[in-house]
């Protein structure tokens, strides 16, 4: 992943940008790459119902694959 953006909505319409990336470099061009991000500080406070990663360019590898074996998520959790 080197082009992404990850976003929130509350009512799957309205997406809110949380983080954006531009030839992101943080994971290693290898299978299983691992890498931390904070969100944006003015948005940071929010709360979302729905959250979404959308690629916006060409992966490591030169291909419009998003490649996610997983994702972890932490924060507060509302009722």
């Amino acid at each position: 992943m080197r082009n992404w953006k990850i976003e929130g909505s509350n009512d799957n319409k309205t997406w809110v940008l949380l983080r954006k990336h531009v030839n992101d470099k943080t994971m290693l061009q290898k299978s299983m790459s691992v890498g931390t991000w904070t969100i944006d500080k003015n948005v940071s406070q929010e709360s979302f119902r729905y959250i979404r990663i959308f690629q916006h360019g060409r992966n490591s590898g030169n291909h419009e694959q998003l490649c996610c074996a997983g994702i972890e998520m932490y924060g507060v959790l509302y009722d």
